[in-house]
């Protein structure tokens, strides 16, 4: 009986540890940094809920870019295929349970990464990355998808 007790505060022990993010995955053997560090491209963007895809792909329309070349310092560039590449955006982040925060951005984008704004993270997949914000009264949802080559 005791070991059965001990197995079941372990197993709720390490799926409370492991929990998800609110639209999943709920459990993962990938770490966050093999789901992320990778090219993404931008699926769907809503500002107060209203679709602005096609005004951040008329007026940037950059693929960006989450890097790791240092585990202290991991790094976004928004890249390839933006309309004015001199205005290309660079920056520095952090995460912490679901959050993803810009410590420093260079920044032009009509999506705002801006030094200190935070983002939640509703999903990170593989494949699927999807982050909300709110930033002067304006909510904000960015959904990206990997990048194919």
């Amino acid at each position: 009986m005791k070991k059965l007790f001990f197995i079941l505060i372990i197993a709720t022990t390490l799926f409370e540890a492991c929990r998800g993010f609110d639209d999943g995955p709920k459990i993962s053997f990938r770490s966050i940094s093999s789901r992320l560090f990778k090219n993404w491209t931008v699926e769907q963007y809503l500002v107060d809920d209203i679709d602005s895809t096609k005004h951040y792909y008329d007026s940037c329309g950059c693929d960006i870019l989450f890097d790791n070349q240092s585990d202290d310092d991991p790094q976004f560039h928004l890249i390839n295929n933006c309309i004015n590449d001199s205005k290309k955006s660079a920056g520095h982040f952090g995460i912490t349970h679901k959050v993803f925060q810009i410590r420093y951005a260079s920044y032009y984008s009509v999506i705002p990464f801006e030094m200190d704004s935070q983002w939640d993270i509703k999903r990170l997949t593989k494949d699927e990355f999807w982050l909300t914000s709110t930033q002067d009264g304006k909510k904000y949802f960015l959904k990206l998808k990997v990048k194919k080559k």
